[in-house]
């Protein structure tokens, strides 16, 4: 049973460890980076998630080959509760600072 390249699991350890404190910061060559609470791909323009207090909200718009993996990256970390947005959906929730998912689905009535 294959379980990955070599490169696939260094990937995802690294994405682990950039992950783990959602620490501000960059990875991947500067195009994958954290600020606040948000994870984003390539600038502001693509944000890839948003981790709440109770959960997470996940961008599934499609961008480029190379967003898609970061994308692919991330969720791969991502526990408990997660919710589908779009990128519009995202930046608005970014905006609006929200911190529960409770919040978010108010957001959608």
């Amino acid at each position: 049973m294959r379980t990955g390249s070599n490169k696939d699991i260094a990937e995802h350890a690294k994405m682990h460890d950039f992950m783990a404190g959602m620490h501000e910061g960059r990875s991947y060559g500067g195009h994958l980076f954290i600020e606040g609470r948000a994870i984003y791909s390539y600038g502001y323009h693509f944000p890839i998630a948003l981790r709440l207090i109770d959960g997470w909200v996940f961008n599934t718009d499609k961008y480029s080959v190379t967003t898609s993996r970061h994308q692919s990256l991330v969720k791969t970390q991502l526990s408990g509760h997660i919710v589908e947005a779009n990128t519009k959906e995202l930046k608005e929730l970014i905006a609006q600072d929200v911190h529960y998912l409770k919040d978010v689905m108010l957001e959608r009535l």
